[in-house]
Formats: structure tokens, C-alpha cells, sequence
């Protein structure tokens, strides 16, 4: 399992970005599925540098795992900011019946749990950890 450490921070998101991007491309994710994850990834980490630190900001954990027997890839996502679980918060509604009266906010949730196969959250010893995993190749 490759394991990596970034300041939570916008500055450095073009390098986490990278750093995922170099993992799935190792993984063999077939283009298309890797974008879909990128986008996820992306929005995770997002979340993590606007809303879970206070100011200064922390550090956020990641770490990738190709698994050959399920043929997929998984990240892991820690951060010892404010608990958060995504898979409780409730999704807006997609799309929107209005969008001059649809509350901002929360799409983001909604994008990572359909660009992803399977998302799963916990808060352990006082930090969130979130599990996003993608089939590597699929027919």
C-alpha cells in the first residue's frame, strides 16, 4: 500500500491531483473509469482543504491499494479535522426542479458516491477516514 502525506491546503492540491493521477495510471484504471475517479478524488479532497481544518490547516493522509482479486483500486482518505461523515449527509435533489430556490452546497457529496463503486466512511481514533474504490477494468 503506497502512503503519501500533503498539507491540506489549495496550493497543494495540483499535487495531490498528480500524485492520484501517477497511482491509478500504475493501477492500469482504463481511462474513462480513471476520470470518473479523478473527479471523485478531487471533490474528497476538495471538502477536506475548505472544511475540516481551521486555520492553520493540517495534514491530509493518502494512501492507494490495487487489489488484482477484485480488480480494483482503492484510496483512502484521512484527516484529523472536524468528524464528517459524507454518507450522512443528504444529497440534494439532481437536478434541481429550481435552481434559483436549490440550496448551495452538497452536490459535491452526490458526484463522489456516483463516480465511485463504493464509498465508505469512519472516524477512528480521531480521524475521518474515507474509502473510495473503482473498478480498475471493466468490459
Amino acid at each position: 500500500m503506497e502512503s503519501r502525506d500533503f498539507s491540506a491546503t489549495l496550493s497543494e492540491l495540483d499535487h495531490i491531483m498528480s500524485y492520484l493521477r501517477s497511482e491509478m495510471t500504475k493501477s492500469g484504471l482504463v481511462e474513462k473509469f480513471a476520470k470518473q475517479f479523478e473527479v471523485a478524488l478531487e471533490e474528497a479532497v476538495v471538502n477536506i482543504i475548505n472544511y475540516a481544518y481551521a486555520k492553520p490547516s493540517g495534514i491530509i493522509k493518502l494512501n492507494t491499494k490495487f487489489d488484482s482479486d477484485s480488480g480494483s483500486m482503492e484510496v483512502i482518505i484521512r484527516d484529523k479535522g472536524k468528524p464528517f461523515n459524507p454518507l450522512l449527509h443528504e444529497c440534494p435533489n439532481v437536478p434541481p426542479k429550481d435552481l434559483e430556490t436549490q440550496k448551495i452546497g452538497g452536490l459535491g457529496i452526490h458526484i463522489i458516491k456516483k463516480m465511485v463503486d463504493s464509498v465508505r466512511y469512519e472516524f477512528v481514533d480521531g480521524t475521518n477516514v474515507l474509502h473510495l474504490t473503482k473498478k480498475i477494468n471493466v468490459s
